[in-house]
């Protein structure tokens, strides 16, 4: 679903693929989320999948913090992210800003893996 301005979306058994330009918050406990974020998020934003992936998408001029934790699976991005580091990193953890901070995407994953991707300007959906 393409949603302008923000989306929620929960479910409990399936999948979830959502494009937005705003706020989205979207939960499964069953599946995975494929989103894509066409524009700089304003608000903190939220994606939680059990038993699948979490695939983000993002423009490549988005200002973000990301706070990243798959308890099972990998993460892996496309993006540079800036890290503060003291002590030791978790594995399954990614904590940091890409590009300038702005406002916090949270993404949580239960038995899958979690990957950042880059937008390009031809992926547009017209």
């Amino acid at each position: 679903s393409h949603c302008k301005g923000g989306a929620e979306v929960e479910t409990t058994d399936g999948n979830i693929e959502l494009e937005t330009d705003g706020t989205v918050a979207a939960k499964t406990s069953e599946g995975s989320i494929d989103a894509k974020i066409s524009g700089q998020l304003q608000k903190d934003s939220i994606l939680g999948a059990a038993g699948g992936n979490i695939t983000v998408s993002l423009i490549p001029e988005i200002d973000v913090k990301i706070d990243a934790k798959s308890s099972d699976g990998k993460i892996t991005t496309e993006f540079p992210v800036t890290m503060v580091v003291q002590g030791s990193l978790k594995i399954g953890q990614l904590q940091g800003d890409i590009n300038d901070s702005g406002p916090l995407l949270t993404l949580r994953c239960v038995g899958g893996d979690i990957n950042l991707k880059r937008s390009n300007a031809d992926d547009k959906t017209s």
